[in-house]
C-alpha cells in the first residue's frame, strides 16, 4: 500500500462529503427562501382582506347615499307610497347589495389564493430541506464506497496476492476475499 492510493481514497470520501454538506446547506438556503416568499404571499393576503374590507364598507355608504337620493326624488314626486316605488327601491338595494357582495368574494378569493401560494412555498421549502439533509446522509453512504473505488483503481488492491483452499489471504498484496465470497 502507497500513499497513492490512499490520497485517492482520502480524496474521494472528502469530495463526496464536501458534496453532501453543500447540498445539505443549498437545501437549508432553498427552504430560508421558499419561507421568506411564502411570509410575502401571507402579508400579501392579510393586506388584500384589509383592502378588500375598506373598499366594501365605501361601496356599502356610496349605495346608502344612491338610495337616499332616489328615496328623496320619489318623494318629491309623490310616488313614495307606490308600490312601484316600493319594488324599484327594493331592487336596487338588491343589486347594489350584490355588487358589495361580489366585491368581498373577489377579495377573499383573491386572499385565499395568496394563502395557497404560501402553503405551496411552505411546502417547497420542506421539500428541499429534506432533500438537502438526504443528500448529506446519502453523501455519509457514498463516501467509504468512493474511497474504495478510489482506493482499488489507483492500485491499492494487489493482484498478486495468493489465496489459499480456504480462501484465506496467503502472500501477495492485499486481498479482498471472505470465506463466502471466495469460489475457488
Amino acid at each position: 500500500m502507497s500513499g497513492v492510493e490512499v490520497a485517492a481514497a482520502v480524496a474521494a470520501a472528502t469530495a463526496t462529503l464536501a458534496e453532501g454538506y453543500s447540498q445539505y446547506q443549498q437545501g437549508k438556503a432553498e427552504k430560508k427562501a421558499y419561507d421568506m416568499n411564502a411570509d410575502i404571499l401571507r402579508q400579501n393576503a392579510a393586506r388584500k382582506r384589509v383592502e378588500t374590507s375598506l373598499n366594501e364598507d365605501i361601496v356599502r355608504s356610496q349605495n346608502r347615499k344612491q338610495l337616499a337620493k332616489a328615496r328623496a326624488a320619489f318623494g318629491e314626486a309623490g310616488m313614495i307610497t307606490s308600490a312601484t316605488t316600493t319594488g324599484v327601491l327594493g331592487q336596487m338595494a338588491g343589486e347594489q347589495e350584490q355588487n358589495a357582495f361580489n366585491l368581498r368574494y373577489a377579495g377573499e378569493s383573491e386572499a385565499a389564493n395568496y394563502m395557497n401560494q404560501a402553503a405551496l412555498q411552505d411546502y417547497y421549502g420542506r421539500s428541499a430541506k429534506a432533500n438537502g439533509k438526504n443528500a448529506w446522509k446519502m453523501s455519509m453512504i457514498k463516501a467509504p464506497i468512493n474511497a474504495f473505488a478510489a482506493y482499488a483503481s489507483a492500485g491499492g488492491f494487489s493482484s498478486e496476492a495468493t489465496v489459499d483452499a480456504t480462501g484465506q489471504g496467503v502472500s501477495g498484496g492485499n486481498v479482498f476475499f471472505t470465506n463466502a465470497s471466495y469460489m475457488g
